[in-house]
């Protein structure tokens, strides 16, 4: 994909077992996955297998999409130890290739509904830097 291609909007949705092979760019690259909780996957039948377990069915990852294909994702969890049950931690992958141009950037924003301090949801309108879908 070239630099020129990130203009278009990232948009945020739900992941499909169509995403495969996008996921499969970052969740293979150990250099990607060095500070994340989970190991580096070495096949895809494991990663196929969790992305229908574990991601799929869940509402709170998000796939990051420009250019029409999966970069990265993005997720939200409630802390375990969060007092207030309005906290959740936002984190995020990022395919290699696009560290440092924006992109979480961009996804951020779409998340937070374009950082006026509204609150965005699947489905709901995002910001400047792009739509959830």
């Amino acid at each position: 994909m070239a630099e020129a291609e990130l203009l278009a909007p990232v948009i945020l949705r739900r992941f499909d077992l169509s995403d495969l092979d996008g996921f499969w760019i970052w969740a293979s690259d150990a250099r990607v996955t060095n500070s994340c909780s989970w190991e580096v996957y070495k096949n895809k039948d494991d990663l196929r297998r969790y992305m229908a377990e574990s991601v799929l069915p869940n509402p709170c990852f998000l796939a990051i999409i420009a250019g029409g294909r999966p970069l990265g994702v993005v997720s939200l969890t409630i802390p375990e130890a969060a007092n207030d049950r309005c906290r959740v931690e936002l984190g995020y992958v990022l395919e290699r290739e696009w560290w440092g141009k924006g992109v979480a950037t961009a996804a951020g924003e779409v998340g937070d509904g374009g950082g006026d301090g509204g609150d965005a949801g699947v489905g709901e309108g995002g910001g400047a830097g792009g739509d959830w879908e």
